[in-house]
């Protein structure tokens, strides 16, 4: 009985594999937030990778296929559902993944796709050590803590006396936070308040009155997902500190209601002017976050395809992991020896409620 089952599986594993192989379309999965929390960077994101497909499809696509995009939607920021979202792709027999876009969901995510021999290509994760894990990991996003610690100096030198920084328990905030800290530190600024709060929604009263309290002349903000209600009470409880931000967003912005006007961002979000008037025709919305990096991360991936002829994980690795660099949607990426990225930082401010480019002065 028990050789018969076993002959059963075999039969089954073999059918479905030729079925796979023998399929006119060349899958690709995606790890999004469709739903729930971060679901407007999800949207960007998928926007992004659907541009990239239909522009390869529309060119007779890979290998002779077109390529379908299968998304699995984690719904908001949970690590649970992530691995779940994952393991409905790879049921499917999909060998390569885009995304997560979450530091946390991308290092549970991470480990699991090398065991698993998966291809895992994120356009947002911004995190040291993730691509690390193996050599199936990458990452089109560059690390940002060497942003957020040139934004602390930057701080400093433009004179601020009393600084404050937010940020949380999440692991890029914390990340970020840190950096921002051995930034103002090595510039030898005073820190006045140093917050790391809980990664969750909050009416962050407490946290605002220690800010306030405390005199600080300028905030500076990592604690992302949250960073808009902060702001708010910051400004309602009478705060006239100039804010300084480690990327913001249009969501972000917008939950502000204003209390982002004239902040200073420090940013790897770069798109070019080709590719902001090719999505803006597309969709006929304002670019944001991780658009051009998940479009990058399409061609990429195409690139190497077509490149080794191969949808094999280890071919594909191998040759991103030979590239030394690549100009693309999100400007001009230089790659390091693990899968990461390195880019230059922007500046930007809010002008009138919009993100424009700005051009920091050094005092």
């Amino acid at each position: 009985m028990i050789n018969k089952k076993i002959s059963m599986m075999v039969l089954l594993v073999f059918l479905f594999v030729a079925c796979t192989e023998t399929s006119d379309t060349l899958k690709i999965g995606a790890v999004l937030p469709l739903s729930g929390y971060g679901s407007e960077t999800g949207q960007t994101s998928l926007n992004g990778y659907e541009l990239a497909i239909k522009e390869i499809n529309d060119q007779g696509g890979l290998l002779g296929k077109q390529i379908e995009l299968v998304v699995a939607d984690h719904k908001g920021d949970s690590t649970q559902e992530a691995l779940s979202a994952y393991n409905s792709l790879k049921l499917k027999g999909i060998n390569v993944v885009l995304g997560p876009h979450f530091s946390p969901l991308g290092q549970a995510m991470a480990p699991v796709a090398c065991d698993d021999d998966i291809v895992l290509i994120s356009p947002s994760i911004g995190i040291r050590g993730f691509v690390e894990q193996c050599d199936l990991i990458f990452d089109v996003w560059p690390a940002d803590y060497q942003n957020s610690k040139l934004l602390g100096e930057m701080v400093v030198k433009q004179g601020h006396k009393r600084i404050a920084i937010i940020g949380s328990e999440q692991s890029w905030e914390y990340e970020q936070a840190e950096g921002v800290k051995e930034g103002v530190e090595s510039a030898k600024g005073n820190l006045v308040e140093y917050i790391i709060t809980q990664d969750k929604p909050d009416d962050f009263l407490t946290e605002a009155t220690k800010i306030v309290g405390a005199n600080a002349d300028a905030v500076i903000f990592t604690n992302y997902g949250y960073m808009d209600i902060v702001a708010k009470r910051l400004r309602e409880q009478g705060s006239k500190a100039q804010f300084y931000v480690v990327i913001l967003d249009e969501a972000r912005k917008n939950g502000a209601q204003g209390a982002f006007e004239n902040a200073i961002i420090i940013s790897s979000f770069s798109p070019s002017a080709e590719f902001i008037k090719k999505f803006e025709k597309e969709y006929d919305a304002t670019i944001d976050f991780a658009a051009d990096t998940s479009y990058d991360s399409v061609m990429l991936l195409a690139q190497a395809i077509t490149a080794t002829e191969s949808t094999d994980p280890e071919r594909i690795a191998a040759y991103l992991l030979s590239l030394k660099e690549y100009s693309g949607a999100s400007g001009h990426l230089t790659f390091d020896s693990n899968g990461g990225v390195l880019k230059n930082s922007v500046f930007q401010t809010v002008k009138n409620n919009v993100i424009v480019k700005y051009y920091l002065a050094i005092r």
